[in-house]
């Protein structure tokens, strides 16, 4: 599935400290508001996300606060 690669992906990234969570939170807020699908995707994108990273990162109240949404 996309949002699994995605997720993937957003795991390697973020040990490089240049990936500002309340920008991807914000970006994709703009893919839920689509469609109902597309709250899906991002949810599953999201629970991908937090089940792949070791630690949870500062600032994950922004994405946390997007999958409660």
């Amino acid at each position: 599935m996309a949002h699994a690669r995605l997720a993937k992906v957003l795991v390697r990234l973020l040990p490089g400290g240049w990936m500002k969570l309340n920008h991807v939170q914000q970006s994709l807020a703009e893919v839920a508001r689509v469609s109902p699908l597309h709250v899906g995707s991002v949810a599953q994108l999201l629970e991908a996300f937090f089940l792949g990273v070791p630690t949870l990162p500062p600032n994950t109240q922004h994405l946390l606060g997007l999958l409660l949404e």
